[in-house]
């Protein structure tokens, strides 16, 4: 838990607008497990009805983190603030 509010701490004060896509993707790799392209891409089949891959998402981030699904997901809302 300390390691994720750190690494969340330094992406707000980092800022996402002055990174790279390459940064931002392995800062989201580094802190959920996978990249926010693939969180995007994800995100936008559930939108359009097929939910599968974002579910896979959060399986893997699960087991990266060590935390179960249902957390995992609790994560990428406080994250992403979906």
């Amino acid at each position: 838990a300390k390691e994720v509010a750190g690494l969340k701490a330094h992406w707000k004060k980092a800022g996402v607008k002055s990174m790279t896509a390459a940064e931002v993707d392995n800062f989201s790799t580094e802190l959920l497990g996978f990249s926010l392209t693939k969180g995007i891409e994800a995100y936008k089949a559930s939108v359009a009805g097929d939910s599968s891959s974002l579910e896979k998402l959060v399986e893997e981030s699960a087991a990266v983190n060590g935390i179960t699904p249902e957390h995992a997901g609790k994560l990428m809302t406080k994250v992403f603030g979906l």
